[in-house]
Formats: C-alpha cells, structure tokens, sequence
C-alpha cells in the first residue's frame, strides 16, 4: 500500500521507486522526508481510501517538486480525508496541476492545516467544506500562507484563519460572499487586503453571524 514506507527518513535525499509499482494509499507515505527535494512518478489511480492523502508530504520542508501522477488518483470519491498533506512545506512553490482536480470533490471531511506554513505556494485550489463536520477538520486550512494572494472556500461553516495569508480586498470579499450563515470566526489577521476593507464588506459577513478577527 506504500503507507508509511518512506517516515521518518529524515536524510533521504532522492527516491527512487520502480514503475510496476501501483499504491493503493500515500497515508503517510513521506512523512518527515525532511530533506527530499522531488518526489519520484508514481502510478497513483489506484488510490480510493479516505485516508489515501493524509499526512503524505507532513514537513517535508526542502520539498520543490511533486509530479502530475501524484494526484491521478484524487478524483476517487473516497479520497475525502486531506489532513496536513502539506504542511510544512517551506518551500513548496506550485502543485501539480491535477490536484486542482480537488476542486471538483464536494465531499471533503477533513482539511485540518492542509496548506499550513506552505510559505510560497501562490495558488491554491478553490475548496468546497460543506461536509466537514467540526471547527477542529478545518483548524489553520489556510494559516501562514504567506505569498497565496487569491483563493475561495465554498460552504465554509466552521472557524477559519486566514491569518498572515496574502489575500488582497477583493478575494477576502469573495470568501465572505460564499460564507454558510452560522455564528463562527474568520481570522483575517496580517493579510494586506484587511486595510482596504470597507464597513459594508465586512457586514458581508457579520450580517451572516461571523466574527471577524482583525
């Protein structure tokens, strides 16, 4: 299944993997791979578990590179359970294209610091979290993402921290637009947009019961 298989590899630098081999989850896969710059192709269509993504790339913080096959699988429907896949990762630039495929899953459980303290990614999936059950599957989704200027979160129910993320006005406005109405937090903390927000954008949100943290 490859769960696990690479954790804890502390000074692994390069893996090489053969290409008959088909995971069935990458639970944990390179789990503090903490010095591993490019993940090799994998064939990854085989992964349909609710935890076939869970913690696979957790501080692996000189990581530059993930392949498109990495993500094959993510269109699977029982791939709902996104926890901390990439936090940590200092130093992470792009994701593949096939894992903006994540936009289209509605089923989404658990989203817990998925992108915390990925300091450089500048774009991000639009994510849907109308089926995430608790304040504690979505804590830090989005925390210290220091240079993602843009992004949207659909159905969002629960607290949310945006806290020094690089959301300009318009793109805090647009996730306050497509806000749940429900008595919960938004962190917005140290994002640039915070200075350019009017009274009426802000009762966008709070009119919906949310309270902004500024």
């Amino acid at each position: 299944t490859m769960r696990s298989t690479f954790a804890g590899c502390r000074r692994l630098t390069e893996i090489l993997i053969p290409s008959t081999v088909k995971p069935t989850t990458l639970q944990n896969t390179f789990t503090h791979c903490e010095s591993i710059r490019k993940i090799p192709d994998l064939d990854t269509r085989d992964i349909n578990t609710e935890r076939g993504y869970h913690y696979t790339f957790y501080y692996n913080m000189q990581l530059r590179e993930i392949p498109e096959s990495i993500f094959y699988g993510l269109s699977n429907t029982d791939n709902t359970d996104w926890y901390r896949t990439f936090y940590y990762c200092f130093n992470l630039k792009v994701l593949p294209s096939t894992f903006f495929q994540l936009s289209n899953i509605t089923g989404i459980t658990q989203c817990r610091e998925l992108f915390r303290n990925c300091y450089q990614l500048t774009k991000v999936p639009t994510l849907t979290l109308s089926a995430v059950t608790s304040d504690n599957n979505q804590l830090n989704l989005y925390y210290e993402t220091r240079l993602l200027s843009d992004t949207l979160i659909i159905g969002c129910k629960y607290n949310i921290s945006f806290y020094k993320s690089f959301l300009s006005r318009s793109s805090i406005v647009n996730i306050f637009n497509n806000l749940e109405s429900v008595s919960k937090t938004i962190d917005i903390r140290n994002t640039p947009g915070v200075a350019d927000l009017t009274s009426d954008d802000r009762a966008i949100a709070t009119n919906k019961g949310w309270t902004i943290t500024e």
